[in-house]
Formats: structure tokens, C-alpha cells, sequence
């Protein structure tokens, strides 16, 4: 074979080691990102719809970006070199074929020779200036090199069949990258979806964080604003009638459920907690608000968070206030008595359908929970 066609089988054996090496490292590399990623979503499935955990996800899904980026980096890199080598491989199967039809002719045109050299009359030997001998070793000396293209040609062949095979399995190589890459392109594109999806849930929880506490904030000024009119309300005369102190712990509802949703001291989150002076009791808007007692409308208002409210005065220095109301049924200075409807029940961001109910001797606030009659607390 002549020095040309030992070059095309040190390319096919060159082109063999590159389209192949590296494939088994490939798959483990590829095997570990899958486990890596499967792991982390199932993390990340874990986590709560809380802030801390919605922040735990978004480093969850950083990571995700990443590892999904990186493979997708190796992927095309893998991609970018097969598709290089199947042009190169092409490019070989061409000059191969191109080398086979020289060959193929000069063995065509040796044979047509040999074919005229067969033919040779024996008056044309008798005139020929070559000796039989002469034109023996001459004809024996084309058959050689005849032979040695029919040998070439095979080996090319050859050769060129390997090559197209190995075309074959880089060409299915390729379609299988593409179709991983573009697996995981889709993949990135979800994981930063919702990793913007998070993030989003985040700065809605970090506005209704600042909203609430600006609420809990106006809130906790209306509880100064009522204590002090609660204070100023102390100051006056006080109604005459035996004393409110001996119905602790047999006090009336002011509305029918007697289930406590919201109960007296300090509640909330971790984050924002609010100070309750009384406790809200469940009940449907538009319910009725019965007072707990005899004793005289003092008071009729309306605060943010609280609702419309009203203020009553007991004997014996005691107040009961009832807020989130929506339409006050009596008027400031009217007596009342136990049982007597004071208005319904409204509805309001902060505290839904229930029925605020707080209760103060004098100027200090007391746990309602400890006057009202046994019934279904909570």
C-alpha cells in the first residue's frame, strides 16, 4: 500500500479514538448530576411554603441551575466533538471513494492492456523489437501491478466500510446528545421558572410581612386609644346595681358558638405577634350581639382591625367591649340589660367573621376566659 493510504488508516484509527474516548467517564459524570439532582429536588419537595423554606428552596434551586448548567456545557462540548468528527469521517469516506476510482480505472486501463498484450499476433512478434522473454517478464510484471490495485482496492474498501460503520454510530451518538441536551435545557428552563416563582412568593410574603406589621402597628395604637377611653370612662360615676364581680365565671356569651378562634395574651408568628386584650369568639357575619350583662351603652366607635365596636358600663367599675361589628342597634347613654341585642356581627381582614370581646375592671384588663360560663372553649 502506498504512502497515501497508510495516511487514511492512521486517520481511521486516529478518528476511532476520538470518537469514542472519554464515552464511560461521560456516562459516570452523567449518572452522578442525575443522582445529584434527583436528591436535591426531593429536598426541596420537603421544604414548607414558609419564608425560611422558601429561601432554603431558592438556594435549592441555585444549585439545581447550576449542576443543569454545567451538564449542559459538558453535553454540547460533547456534541460540538462528534459533529466534528462525523465531518471528518465524511471527508475520509470521500477521499477513499475518490482514491478507489483511481485506482479502479488504472486497473481498468492495465487490464485493457494486458487484454490487447493477449491478442498479439505472431507475425507482430516477429516484427517487435522485444524478445519473447522481454515481453513475458513485461506481461507477468503488469499482472503484479494489476494485482496489487485489485489488493489496494479491497483494503480501501475495507476501510471505507469501517469508516461509514463508525459515521453510523457517531451519527446515533449525536441524535442521543441532542435529545439529552435538549432534555435538560427544558429542565433549566423549569428549575428557573421556579426558582422566579419562589422568588416571587418571597417578595409577596416579605410585602404582606411589611403590610401586617403596619397593620399590627395601627392596631396596637387603636389598643392605647381604647384603653385610654376606657381610662376616661373609669373616671366617671359608676353605675349603681350589685356589682358585676359575682358573675365571674357564669358570665352569657355575647354570641351563641361559645368557641374561642383567638385567645387572650400575646399571638402570632414568629416573626410579628400582637398583644390581645380580649379574646375573638367565632360567629357568622350578620349574627346577633347579645350583652353579657346589665349596664349602659357608654361608648360607640370604630377602629382598623377592631370594626365598629361598642363600650359598656357595669356596676361595680367593669367594662365589656364588643368590636368587629358591622351596624350598631343601640345609642350612647341607652341602658341595657343582659341579653339585649347590641348590634351584628361584620367581618374584617384581621379577624373574619368572630366577635372581639374584651373585658376591663377600671383601668386593668382581665382574661374573659375566667368570667364566662363553662362552653366549649378553646
Amino acid at each position: 500500500m502506498d504512502y497515501h493510504s497508510k495516511g487514511i488508516v492512521a486517520l481511521l484509527l486516529l478518528l476511532s479514538a476520538v470518537a469514542f474516548a472519554g464515552q464511560g467517564e461521560y456516562q459516570k459524570q452523567l449518572d452522578r448530576t442525575k443522582s445529584s439532582i434527583e436528591k436535591k429536588r426531593q429536598e426541596l419537595a420537603r421544604l414548607k411554603r414558609k419564608k425560611s423554606s422558601l429561601m432554603k428552596r431558592i438556594e435549592g434551586y441555585d444549585e439545581l441551575i447550576g449542576q443543569e448548567s454545567n451538564l449542559i456545557f459538558l453535553l454540547s462540548e460533547r456534541l460540538d466533538s462528534t459533529r466534528s468528527a462525523i465531518d471528518s469521517l465524511d471527508f475520509s469516506i470521500q477521499q477513499i471513494g475518490s482514491l478507489i476510482d483511481v485506482r479502479e480505472k488504472r486497473l481498468s486501463t492495465l487490464a485493457n492492456t494486458l487484454y490487447r498484450r493477449g491478442r498479439i499476433q505472431p507475425l507482430e512478434l516477429y516484427f517487435s523489437s522485444e524478445s519473447v522473454p522481454e515481453l513475458l517478464r513485461r506481461v507477468k510484471f503488469l499482472l503484479k501491478v494489476g494485482g496489487e490495485y485489485s489488493r489496494q482496492i479491497h483494503i480501501l474498501k475495507q476501510n471505507r466500510a469501517k469508516l461509514s460503520n463508525m459515521q453510523a454510530e457517531l451519527l446515533s451518538l449525536k441524535s442521543s446528545l441532542e435529545k439529552v441536551l435538549s432534555e435538560h435545557r427544558e429542565a433549566l428552563a423549569m428549575y428557573e421558572a421556579e426558582k422566579k416563582e419562589q422568588s416571587n412568593l418571597v417578595s409577596q410574603l416579605v410585602s404582606q410581612e411589611k403590610e401586617l406589621a403596619n397593620a399590627v402597628s395601627s392596631l396596637e395604637k387603636h389598643k392605647k386609644k381604647l384603653e385610654k377611653i376606657i381610662d376616661n370612662l373609669s373616671k366617671k360615676k359608676r353605675l349603681s346595681g350589685k356589682s358585676f364581680a359575682y358573675l365571674r365565671g357564669n358570665l352569657p356569651w355575647p354570641v351563641s358558638s361559645g368557641k374561642i378562634v383567638r385567645g387572650f395574651g400575646v399571638s402570632g408568628g414568629s416573626s410579628i405577634s400582637l398583644k390581645n386584650d380580649g379574646i375573638d369568639i367565632e360567629a357568622s357575619p350578620g349574627e346577633k350581639v347579645l350583652a353579657v350583662h346589665n349596664g349602659e351603652v357608654s361608648y360607640i366607635g370604630s377602629f382598623r382591625g377592631y370594626g365598629m365596636f361598642i363600650i359598656l358600663s357595669h356596676p361595680g367599675g367593669y367594662f365589656t367591649v364588643y368590636g368587629n361589628l358591622a351596624s350598631v342597634l343601640v345609642k350612647e347613654g341607652k341602658r341595657v340589660t343582659g341579653g339585649d341585642v347590641l348590634g351584628v356581627v361584620g367581618s374584617n381582614w384581621y379577624l373574619g367573621g368572630a366577635l372581639h370581646f374584651e373585658l376591663y375592671h377600671g383601668r386593668s384588663v382581665e382574661d374573659p376566659t375566667d368570667w364566662l360560663a363553662p362552653s366549649g372553649r378553646v
